[in-house]
């Protein structure tokens, strides 16, 4: 899996939109990682983790002060050997709005954080 931005690449997107994608990639993993950190898959924890992991990125989005409405998503999934795919399509005003997705792992799960910048 890798880092999708809905189909557009950042260096087309209008600069509101740019400078929340920026930001996200470096923050997201930080996020997850102040949350998760080193710890072992444990499906009594994943609830609190993904609010967690929500609420620490709504955080960090809002302290910027941008104009924009947000939407967070967060999936844990343990390591298994299962497959898991993940898609997101978007109709909106791609000059103005954006998206971003980044994957994060460690030796017994993935998370996966999608957030979406809409205009205000």
């Amino acid at each position: 899996m890798e880092e999708y931005t809905s189909g557009d690449d950042v260096n087309k997107l209008h600069s509101n939109a740019v400078h929340v994608k920026i930001p996200l990639v470096v923050a997201l993993p930080q996020c997850i990682e102040g949350v998760i950190g080193g710890t072992d898959y444990n499906h009594n924890k994943v609830n609190q983790w993904t609010a967690n992991i929500v609420e620490h990125s709504l955080t960090h989005l809002v302290k910027q002060g941008r104009p924009f409405k947000y939407i967070v998503n967060c999936t844990i999934m343990q390591k298994s050997g299962a497959g898991l795919h993940t898609a997101n399509s978007c109709y909106w005003d791609t000059t103005t709005d954006g998206s971003c997705t980044v994957r994060w792992e460690n030796r017994t799960m993935y998370c996966v954080v999608s957030v979406f910048a809409v205009a205000m």
